[in-house]
């Protein structure tokens, strides 16, 4: 029966490549009177975002992403960047990677080099082919790689960085570091990290942010800083706190954008986002105390726990997610309606959000830790998915 419900949902989950899809059509037979500069503007709004903020970066004017509207940030290069730069200063260090060889081109490398970079870590942690290409086949992964996102290889990164944590902890604070460029991705890392003194994790974990913040000030200045944490900020508390789904909340992950989907006023959606996000601390505090939860039963609790932290996601970020289920899912070589219903929500999401006003992802989401967490203390220590 399970099959039969992926197989019905599938075309759903094939449907997250419509942006790039389109475009990639029109590139290859481009119709007639459709000029390079509409051409463009085809691709990802999200990528555009990356290539304009990159081009910034290399002519060493990375703040007018944040200072200026989005409209007024042009890359003659590139064309227009629809979407105002959100991400914390040091992203701009990866950003010119969406600018090689012009917007086609880079587009092709900046997908597969986050991709790359993506599938060799999870392997470094010892997560195996099958689950990864089944977490890559994912709607909320496609979803990441038709945005031009790079969702997919920071939620790979913190996977990651959970399942090595006790193993391996330099290396995985090391990972957790990196996500800097991302830090709603791991918010929960601070308080795993302290939790039965995890000291040398952590310590890692600074020393990759503190280096990579040192670098990026060393290269930009710190003036970013203030354009950043001002305009920045300004535009993401805009966006947050607009009327849903006026942002795309529609493919909305959090508490937060759950209770404005029900019509609840500003100050009692934050507050019902603390009460979860408290509630998601504890219970990740408590996980990672108990020494006989199998690491990556305890892993796939974990990411569904930072989504419940985070007021700002969307479905992209639920590629980590994504990722632990399969995994999952390949150990037990078993998968249920339940197993299917959990992964291809990313792409039912926005449909129910249209069709009846609510964006109910953290229920999915609890959902899935729950059975993430059944049986965890019968799993083998140290387990991780089989090869």
């Amino acid at each position: 029966m399970a099959y039969v419900v992926l197989a019905l949902l599938l075309p759903l989950s094939l449907l997250q490549l419509r942006i790039t899809g389109h475009w990639i059509t029109d590139v290859i037979v481009r119709p007639a009177g459709l000029s390079r500069l509409q051409l463009r503007n085809e691709a990802s709004p999200d990528f555009q975002m990356f290539a304009t903020a990159g081009g910034l970066a290399l002519r060493g004017e990375p703040g007018r992403d944040y200072s200026k509207n989005p409209a007024r940030a042009i890359n003659s290069r590139f064309g227009r960047a629809p979407s105002t730069w959100l991400y914390p200063p040091p992203a701009f260090l990866i950003a010119p990677l969406a600018t090689i060889g012009g917007l086609r081109l880079g587009f092709v490398i900046w997908t597969l080099c986050l991709l790359a970079v993506a599938m060799l870590v999870l392997r470094w942690a010892g997560v195996a082919w099958v689950p990864i290409a089944l977490g890559l086949a994912s709607p909320a992964s496609i979803w990441s790689i038709n945005l031009g996102q790079f969702a997919f290889c920071t939620g790979a990164l913190f996977f990651a960085s959970l399942l090595m944590l006790d193993r391996a902890p330099l290396r995985a604070g090391a990972l957790i570091g990196v996500l800097i460029i991302k830090p709603q991705t791991a918010l929960i890392s601070p308080f795993l990290l302290l939790t039965r003194e995890r000291y040398r994790a952590f310590a890692a974990a600074s020393a990759v942010v503190i280096s990579l913040v040192g670098f990026t000030t060393l290269l930009f200045g710190w003036p970013l800083w203030r354009e950043f944490l001002a305009a920045g900020t300004a535009t993401q508390r805009a966006i947050l706190v607009a009327p849903f789904p006026h942002y795309g909340e529609i493919w909305g992950v959090s508490i937060f954008w759950m209770l404005r989907s029900f019509s609840l006023p500003v100050p009692i959606s934050l507050a019902g986002q603390a009460m979860g996000a408290m509630a998601a601390i504890f219970w990740g505090v408590k996980l990672w105390r108990d020494q006989n939860v199998d690491p990556l039963n305890r892993a796939a609790i974990t990411i569904c726990l930072t989504l419940l932290i985070t007021p700002y996601a969307y479905t992209d970020d639920m590629s980590g997610y994504s990722l632990a289920l399969c995994a999952l899912i390949w150990r037990a070589r078993r998968l249920t309606v339940a197993d299917v219903a959990l992964i291809m929500w990313p792409a039912l999401c926005p449909v129910v959000s249209i069709l009846f006003h609510a964006e109910l992802t953290p229920i999915f989401i609890v959902w899935a830790a729950i059975r993430a967490g059944r049986g965890a203390t019968r799993q083998l220590k140290y387990s991780l998915p089989p090869n």
